[in-house]
Parts: C-alpha cells; structure tokens; sequence
C-alpha cells in the first residue's frame, strides 16, 4: 500500500466523487489531500462543486495564530464585567475581555457550524457571563456572546469557557485545536481557552446536576438543573454512561451535541431565546404526560431563570435511540438506486406508462421490492399520526390541552396564505434575479395566472374546519426521524428555528406535520435529481417521470396510512376538509420557503414552486395526495 500527499489547493472546496462507485470523498481543502492506495490500485475521481460531502466528515480546522491572553486567577476574574478596580487584577481582566470581544469572538464565532448566520457580517461581540460554575471535574464560565450583526440585529449565544493546562508532549492541548478560542498565560503556566462542551467533565457534571435537579445561583437569577423521573428509572445504565467514553457526533448542526456511551444525549443549545423552550415542554408531555414510545425520552433540563421569572433553555439531555441514520439519508440511498436503475433501463421503463419498473429496486435491510420501501413509509405515516393523537390528550395544562378550530381561525389562515402568496408573486414578477430554467418556467406560469391564484388558494380554506387545534412537531422533515429497525423514532422538537418561540409554541392543524412531511419528499426527489448518478442534462430529463412517479408513490403511502391511524382522533378534520386543508398547508409551507430560496439558494426554488403549481395551477383545486 501506498501513501500519497496531492496538492489540490487549486481546486479548493470541491469535494471529489469516486467514478465508479459515486462515492464523496472529503472536499478539498488547504492543506495537502491524503490518501492511500492498495498494490496496483487507483482511483478516479470527479471533482465537483455540488456534491455534498460525506455525512461523517466534519470540518475542524483551527483558527490559525491564536492570541496570547494574558489571565489573573480564574476565568470569573479574569472576564469580569462586574469589577470597578484599579487594580492589576481589574485592568488585566478587562483587557482580556475586550481582547476576545475585538480580536477572537468576531472571527472565530461566524465559522462555528452552529452559527445562525454565516452571510451576515458581524460587527460587534459583546461578552457577558452567567457566573463562574465549579463541579467535581473542574471550573468553568458559562458565558453568553451578543453578537450584533451587520443589520443592526443582535442574536445571544451560549458559549461555556474552560481552560486546559499544558503538561507532557502537549498531546492533549492539540487534539482540542477545532475548538480552542485563543493561547493563555497564568504567571509560568501556558494553555488554552476552549469551548467547555469539549471538556469531558464539564459534560458529565452537567447531566450529574440535571439527575440531582440542583439550583444554582449565578448573575440576575440562577441556574436550574431539571429531570423527569425516567432518569431514575435508569439506575446503573445512568451511572454506567457517565464513566462511558464521550463523543461528538459529525451530524450535530445548529447546536451541540454530545453522546454519552450510548445511553444519553446531551444536547447543548447555541442560539439563544428568551422564554419557555418548546422542545424541553414537548418532551417532558410526551415523556410523562401523553407517553409516546416514538420519541427519545427527555431525561433532563438545564435553564437560566431570571429574577423576573424569565426563562432561557441552556441545554437538554435525552435517552440516546439507537438508530441507523435519519429518514434523510435512508431516501437518498433509495433514490439513488431508483436513478441508476432508470438510468439502466433508459427509456424501457416508460412503455406502459407505469414506471413500475423504475421503482422496483430498493436498497438495504428493507428489501429489494418497491413494496418494502412503500411499506415503510407507511410505517411513518402511522407513526406521524400517533403522535398526533398523543398530542391531542386533555390533561388540564393550557400549553398542551386542545382548543376548538373556530372560523375566525380559519379565516385569518385564508388571509395570510393570500398575503403571503399576493407577495410571492410579486417578487417572482419583479425579481431580476435569473433561475433555472424548469423553476423559470412554474414562475412564469403562476405569474400569468396571478389574477386567479389568490381565490385558488382561499377556496383551499373551508369556512368550517370541523376539528380541534393541538400542539404539533412544527419542523418536521426526513432529517427527524430517525430509522430504527424497520420503524422510526421522531426527534427535533424545537419547532422551525426560523420563528419565534410563541410561534412555535402555538395550537394548529396537526396536518401541518403531514404537509412539510410531503414537501420534505419532494426536496429528497430533487436533490436526487441533482447531486446523484444522473450528471447531464438529458440524465435528468431521463430520471424525472421515475422521481415523480416515486413522489406520488410515496406520498399516497405515507398520507393513506396517517388518515387510516387518525380515524376519531378529535384533531382530524372529515376527510373532504383535511384533504383540502392539507393542499393548504403544503402552499402555506412552500410559500415561506420559496421566499428563503429566492434570497438565498436560487437553484432549488423549483422544489416550492412545483408544491405550489401542482395545487393552484390544476384545473381544478383538489387534493393532490
């Protein structure tokens, strides 16, 4: 075998595909591409600006010529907003906190994959801290980042602090270098100051003071560590994963994510908002109120309460599900054996009309029969409504008890989705802004047909819905579920980030749910169009009624088992309703995302234009799943 160093930084950022297999290699980067070849081996790649990189690969780099700070005893002290002093001690502390404020929070924060905004320039950082916390295992500051942006928007980020000493060949220091925020100094003694959710014991004493339910008092309220009585049901497992070895999983996003043998998941929230958290109320109903098996288990909390009562979620720790990947992933793999069959077959498959042939291979565990998979989806529908009827249980809490959908209710929808589409089409009338040419072409035709679209979409809205509003999941898409033998366990309560926390706190449709559910399929058919084995245009032109005929398949399956589980569920409107609400909801969600691709990613606007025409373009306004 041989090893081999390439310098590709010429072709920085793109990510190589092995040929035959269509593997994604790591994207290229800086520093020289490393690989290693078997006796008489080769490889031979693609390189391309599209394809995702692997799943597992996480970019770690290290910020490069760290600051030196130059630090009195302790972190408190030493970034201390509180201390009036004249003193060394003062002036050194506020030195350095005016350091990472100017210097490193700036440019280190905006390249943290749990930034919010990566476009928007920063232009101010302000540090304040909650109080020094100190546990069994060591000292830390938990400390908050206001980060003002170049819009005049400030958005608060939870940063907890800890530093680490050098000792022996430094070993320990380097392998902490993706996650260290700048060099220290202490008299004779050098290190590093690091995000604390890399330090071991800090995350074993924090699941410790969950299971304890401690109160700590720190800065303008207190620190309250919660748990829900399944922790205690866990005895020795609990007690086992806290001496297990700790990970940090490569599919953590916009917050932080730890593993803790494979027992607990400690999830640490970056962004943060003031007010009730949704995920942590979420999982405390579906843990101990209205038990839905589906979900990991919450097993506790952690939360700054203020003086006033105001509450902010620092961090939350569930039972870890094991699983095989999200739903995401599963799909993509199929698909993509679905497009290479097509592919295969060229044109065979579409003689009947049927495209039976282009759906028939399916990959994996599950079967190799278009059936397998369908069955699946299946298996989620049912699932999706068993939440749904979990959420519907009256248990006497206002926050979760269902309410009566009135007709004030349902006219205010039909008047936001009419706002909401008068705008879009707007935008798409007056937009300079050049798309792809199948997206150009649904834009053009929803243009024209302007003067009709808005009684299309308010004739989606029936006076009466005939059904109670309840909570719902509120982001739900393929990336929440996760696959677990043949089944599913739903995760991600958070609710759409992009809105604020009453939003995502309020009483809906359920269908809701089951509507961003479709437009997440359709999201999987393109990208499967675009990033997978099909590379030419007439490769896709090729792949598109099999990817269609999957879509219809696979929503019928997945809707067809949600409305036979729903059956007297209160939240279910008659079936004529919710057929029609659901194609409300779907021109509802894709609406607000088509507004986000129009700002942001042009390329995949015809994945909520084609939702829209598919419903408001028909020649007649019915249900189309």
């Amino acid at each position: 075998s041989q090893p081999v160093e390439l310098d590709l930084a010429a072709w920085k950022g793109r990510t190589p595909v092995e040929i035959l297999g269509n593997t994604p290699f790591p994207p290229v980067g800086e520093l020289p591409y490393f690989i290693t070849l078997p006796p008489y081996g080769f490889y031979w790649f693609r390189l391309e600006t599209a394809a995702a990189a692997p799943a597992w690969h996480v970019e770690r780099n290290a910020p490069d010529e760290l600051p030196v700070l130059v630090i009195p005893e302790g972190l408190l002290a030493a970034l201390s907003v509180h201390d009036d002093g004249t003193g060394l001690r003062a002036l050194l502390g506020r030195r350095v906190r005016e350091q990472l404020e100017r210097d490193v929070l700036p440019r280190v924060l905006p390249v943290q994959r749990w930034f919010g905004d990566p476009v928007r320039a920063v232009t101010q950082v302000t540090l304040r801290e909650r109080g020094e916390w100190n546990g069994p295992g060591g000292d830390w500051l938990l400390a908050v980042a206001d980060v003002v942006l170049a819009d005049g928007t400030t958005h608060a980020y939870s940063l907890p602090l800890a530093l680490a000493w050098e000792a022996g060949d430094g070993a320990a220091l380097a392998a902490l270098a993706h996650c260290t925020l700048a060099r220290v100094r202490q008299r004779a003694r050098v290190g590093i100051l690091y995000d604390a959710f890399w330090d071991d014991a800090f995350v074993r004493a924090a699941a410790t003071a969950m299971a304890r339910g401690d109160i700590t008092p720190v800065a303008g309220g207190e620190l309250r560590y919660a748990h829900t009585s399944r922790i205690g049901a866990l005895g020795e497992e609990f007690t086992a994963a806290l001496a297990a070895p700790i990970q940090h999983p490569a599919f953590e996003q916009v917050n932080t994510l730890v593993l803790l043998g494979e027992a607990l998941l400690l999830k640490g929230y970056r962004r943060l908002r003031r007010g009730v958290d949704p995920e942590i109320e979420m999982g405390r109903f579906l843990t101990e109120v209205s038990p839905f098996a589906s979900v990991a288990p919450l097993l506790g909390s952690l939360e700054h309460v203020a003086d006033n009562g105001e509450r902010t979620a620092l961090a939350v720790l569930f039972g870890y599900v094991g699983n095989e990947g999200n739903g995401w992933d599963y799909v993509q793999a199929h698909l993509r054996r679905l497009v290479e069959d097509a592919l295969a077959r060229g044109s065979a498959s579409e003689g009947d009309g049927s495209g039976a042939g282009a759906l028939e291979i399916v990959p994996g565990e599950h079967g190799n029969l278009r059936e397998g998979f369908l069955a699946l989806m299946a298996t989620l529908g049912r699932r999706t409504a068993e939440l749904h009827a979990a959420l519907c249980f009256t248990s006497g809490d206002p926050a979760f008890d269902p309410e009566s959908f009135t007709a004030d209710d349902a006219q205010a929808l039909r008047a936001r989705i009419v706002a909401e589409l008068d705008a879009v089409l707007e935008t798409l009338a007056t937009s300079d802004k050049a798309l792809p040419t199948d997206a150009a072409a649904i834009a053009a035709q929803l243009v024209a047909a302007r003067g009709t679209l808005s009684e299309r979409a308010a004739a989606l809205l029936p006076t009466e819905i005939g059904a109670l509003r309840t909570r719902y999941h509120g982001d739900y898409h393929l990336a929440q579920v996760l696959m677990t033998r043949h089944d599913f366990a739903i995760v991600g309560f958070e609710g759409d980030p992009a809105r604020p926390l009453a939003e995502r706190r309020a009483k809906h449709s359920p269908l809701r749910d089951v509507a961003s559910m479709l437009r997440s399929f359709g999201y999987a058919a393109h990208y499967a169009a675009q990033h997978g084995p099909a590379h030419t245009d007439a490769e896709r032109e090729r792949v598109a009624a099999p990817l269609a005929q999957w879509y219809q398949a696979t929503a019928e399956a997945f809707v067809g088992a949600y409305r036979e589980r729903m059956q007297g569920v209160p939240s279910m409107p008659p079936p004529a309703v919710a057929a029609s609400l659901l194609d409300a909801f779907v021109v509802e969600g894709a609406l607000h995302e088509l507004r986000a691709q129009l700002r942001q990613r042009p390329d995949w606007a015809e994945v909520p234009l084609a939702a829209i025409g598919r419903i408001l373009l028909a020649p007649s306004v019915a249900t189309t799943a």
